[in-house]
């Protein structure tokens, strides 16, 4: 940017300096880079039965690797905070690009009840996507199968298109839809 700038090695160690003989509209591209922060996410999931949290720290590891922020209680949720009070912070906030919400029959069972941490937090959800069927923030995935092949997904969910992980390609769909999601200029 040296000679784009006109600028000697002496006037880059100024605290102050002039532009020359620039064109403001070529230094566009310098200050206005296409190129976005890592994506944030937020994890909603069940922590029964104790298998699905290691499938959740599983793939918590895995978007980690792959350059992706994770919010998610067991690290962020100190002791002594209010966890209604992290879930409605968490899912309101907008340096969060994606929600991923981590089914398993325990989260269905307590989403469509209504009961726990999980009861709580699917109300929050289902109150922000009630009314955006094309929405795409907030994307359901499937951990598990039940007996009958199907994914358990709570009522709210159901007519949601699902990223199922237990499929060969599930968990690069999922970092797409994360980076897609992120990568948008109008996201929540």
């Amino acid at each position: 940017m040296t000679n784009l700038l006109d600028m000697g090695t002496w006037e880059w160690n100024r605290t102050h300096w002039t532009i020359k003989k620039t064109n403001l509209e070529d230094l566009k591209p310098y200050f206005s880079s296409k190129k976005k922060n890592n994506p944030t996410v937020f994890i909603s999931y069940s922590w029964n039965p104790p298998e699905n949290q290691k499938n959740v720290f599983s793939l918590i590891e895995k978007l980690e690797k792959d350059s992706i922020h994770v919010i998610y209680d067991k690290k962020d949720l100190h002791p002594g905070q209010d966890m209604n009070y992290f879930m409605e912070q968490a899912l309101s906030l907008r340096e969060v690009d994606a929600v991923i919400i981590v089914c398993n029959s325990d989260y269905a069972q307590k989403a469509n009840s209504r009961s726990g941490g999980v009861g709580y937090e699917s109300g929050l959800i289902l109150n922000q996507i009630r009314n955006e069927p094309l929405q795409d923030r907030y994307i359901p995935v499937a951990s598990e199968r039940t007996d009958k092949g199907e994914l358990p997904l709570p009522d709210f969910l159901k007519s949601r298109n699902c990223i199922d992980l237990t499929a060969e390609n599930g968990y690069d769909c999922l970092k797409k839809a994360i980076y897609d999601v992120a990568g948008r200029d109008d996201k929540l």
